[in-house]
């Protein structure tokens, strides 16, 4: 019986999933490119290349469910992401085991007004397309009854780990040092920030709960949302 819970990426979102399933007793299993990384006794890593199905298939062997949290560098989504998450989705469907993705807000474009899981997309932004594109092939997968799938959604991280993020090392670094934070956007709307640690928390959720398959979840979030000035101050 499958009983492995394989977490492909170790970036803060992967290691905060694996926190998350750990503390759950799972057994896991992470994915990275150099079979390395600081875990706790117990988890395994594996070197494995997502972008290959052969490698996804080979790494995810006995695995009852899958988290899809890599991505390639940012500058290069719309070449290597899709294929990427595509030979993820491949082995997993291969040993019949749960998907678990996690996704960014982008698909859903430009959006008046709270987001919420209805949305359509209407991403207009070559990346924003990207996502919507992935997350559709991701659904239609589960609809024609291939594997299952759940999708987690959060906004920009913060948190343990967490650097390169709208909310990463230039917001805080230079804070912690007196120096003027780098904020990028409109500093007086109201937005909304993912703490890592409860995005693990909700992927791992989503992982046990067969009520989730088939549907986009947005991740837990503090409320209300605060302005980024808020936020500083």
């Amino acid at each position: 019986m499958n009983s492995i819970h394989v977490v492909f990426g170790t970036g803060p979102l992967g290691m905060a999933t694996m926190r998350a399933l750990v503390k759950r007793g799972r057994q896991v299993t992470m994915i990275n490119r150099s079979g390395a990384a600081e875990v706790p006794a117990g988890v395994t890593v594996l070197r494995g290349d997502a972008s290959s199905v052969d490698s996804a298939r080979d790494v995810t062997r006995g695995a009852a469910v899958v988290y899809q949290c890599a991505q390639p560098a940012y500058h290069q989504w719309p070449e290597k992401f899709p294929p990427l998450q595509h030979a993820v989705l491949e082995a997993a469907a291969t040993h019949g085991a749960k998907l678990v993705l996690a996704e960014n807000l982008y698909g859903y474009g430009e959006v008046d007004g709270e987001m919420h899981e209805s949305l359509p997309f209407r991403a207009t932004t070559r990346k924003g397309r990207v996502r919507a594109r992935m997350s559709e092939e991701a659904f239609a997968a589960h609809q024609a009854g291939r594997l299952r799938v759940a999708i987690g959604r959060g906004s920009d991280f913060f948190g343990p780990g967490v650097r390169a993020s709208a909310l990463g090392e230039r917001v805080f670094l230079p804070a912690l040092a007196g120096k003027t934070p780098r904020l990028g956007g409109a500093l007086d709307l109201p937005h909304s920030f993912t703490y890592i640690e409860d995005f693990g928390e909700a992927l791992a959720v989503l992982g046990e709960r067969d009520e989730a398959d088939g549907q986009a979840w947005h991740v837990p979030n503090d409320t209300p949302a605060i302005t980024q000035r808020e936020l500083m101050n």
